[in-house]
């Protein structure tokens, strides 16, 4: 295809009937051809659409500009072409090429979209150990990288060993350290009760390809724990933070140099300084192994009440609302009027709160009853269901966009609330890895 393609530009830029503008529209085609080549040499997603807009419109640009030169050295040979051809055969012989690349393309992807024919009809159903058994034997048909992919999160689900390792091996033959791979086997080491193997691996995942993947941060943090490894805690920790730090964007660098996470041993349970070139978070070294023993004794005893982890969040967010850095700082000129403002602060998450609570049981209702449509019914569903939730969203966003308003003017809002979003995200984290959701007695 892209021999048939490069030689009919070559045509174009040695026919001497083709006007010089056709020319260096061909010499831009063939440069945009060039330019593609060598992105994809690093990274390139021909499926997404700002991929295949550029790259068509090169193609149809290289298929007019081939016919646009053809017709003109066509006009002054016409008569020594009827001569020797018949106009039926002279269009066969014109179509020929584009026919070729036809049959080619369908015998290469016939048996893809065969492939995924299947693998969406099948997940599209509801998850079952029938569903996994039948896409085993599906990849083994049809091995495409996208349902080997779901089949393994589906298999560590299932905690199907065996059938994991295999399907991580066929990944690993067909693209190697595909998406988050690594973290895959480090999964299935961990299911082969094989805590040192899952540590290397999850490491190596780390080091080589994505260092701030928080599945892959939150499994080496347990793993930690399980191992008594407080130093492999500690390192697992700071990238935790950091990650946190870099996703709110509390700095404004996003250098890992720039955003230092430190365990030490300090008076203060936490001390955080943002400055103009570096942000510093240090924790209290007794603190934080206090917490690892803790965790410790947790897994230990297979089971903790749910309170506990209600207690372990509320102690860690007090410890962040007593912290300078996590409340807000109203404006010099507003100081007079701090009372209201704070009124104005509870009123905002009042309403908030009331939108979310609203907002959640419509969904929810919403959800049920495209359950019970039929499918070519949704989209209009859907688009009433928008349409419904806009009209009723619309008295709490005004009231909750008015009141972010009058803080904005007074406060430092939009800092407190990254802050704050901040601390959240941590106190939820963190505390499922002391308090992993897995061991939490039910009743």
């Amino acid at each position: 295809f892209w021999g048939y393609l490069t030689i009919q530009l070559i045509k174009v830029l040695m026919n001497k009937s083709a006007s010089p503008f056709l020319k260096k529209i061909a010499i831009g085609v063939l440069g945009g051809f060039i330019g593609y080549h060598i992105h994809g040499t690093f990274s390139v997603a021909p499926r997404m659409m700002v991929m295949k807009l550029p790259l068509f419109t090169l193609f149809g640009l290289a298929f007019i500009l081939t016919k646009l030169v053809s017709k003109t050295s066509e006009n002054s040979s016409i008569k020594e072409t009827e001569n020797k051809r018949s106009e039926v055969l002279n269009r066969l012989i014109a179509f020929a090429p584009a026919f070729l690349v036809i049959v080619l393309i369908w015998r290469i992807y016939t048996p893809w979209m065969m492939g995924q024919y299947h693998f969406v009809k099948l997940r599209s159903g509801r998850n079952s150990l029938l569903k996994v058994e039948k896409l085993e034997k599906l990849v083994k048909v049809y091995p495409d990288a996208y349902a080997l992919d779901h089949l393994s999160h589906m298999q560590v689900q299932y905690r199907r060993t065996a059938q994991l390792e295999e399907t991580v091996q066929t990944i690993d033959n067909i693209l190697p350290n595909y998406r988050e791979l690594g973290h895959t086997k480090s999964i299935l080491a961990v299911l082969q009760n094989n805590p040192e193997k899952a540590i290397k691996t999850a490491l190596k995942f780390q080091n080589e390809q994505d260092k701030y993947y928080q599945p892959s941060i939150m499994l080496l943090m347990n793993l930690a724990i399980e191992t008594n490894d407080f130093q492999l805690f500690q390192k697992q920790y700071q990238l935790f933070v950091r990650r946190l730090v870099f996703k709110n964007a509390l700095h404004e660098s996003f250098s890992a140099n720039d955003v230092q996470i430190q365990i030490n041993d300090i008076k203060d349970p936490m001390i955080i300084k943002d400055e103009k070139n570096t942000f510093t978070g240090q924790w209290n070294i007794k603190l934080m192994t206090n917490i690892f023993q803790m965790a410790r004794k947790i897994r230990k005893a297979k089971s903790y009440q749910a309170q506990e982890k209600q207690d372990f969040i509320s102690n860690l967010a007090m410890m962040f609302s007593r912290h300078p850095y996590f409340q807000i700082s109203i404006h010099e000129q507003y100081k007079n009027e701090t009372q209201q403002i704070h009124n104005v602060m509870k009123e905002y998450f009042v309403e908030k709160s009331n939108w979310d609570k609203k907002s959640q049981q419509l969904s929810k209702k919403h959800q049920i009853n495209l359950a019970r449509t039929n499918r070519w019914k949704q989209p209009n569903l859907k688009k009433r269901q928008s349409e419904k939730m806009s009209e009723i969203a619309k008295p709490y966003t005004d009231k909750i966009a008015g009141k972010a308003k009058i803080l904005e003017e007074r406060t430092n809002w939009k800092e407190f609330m990254q802050r704050r979003n901040f601390a959240t995200q941590f106190l939820r984290e963190f505390a499922e890895v002391v308090y992993p959701r897995s061991l939490q007695k039910r009743g």
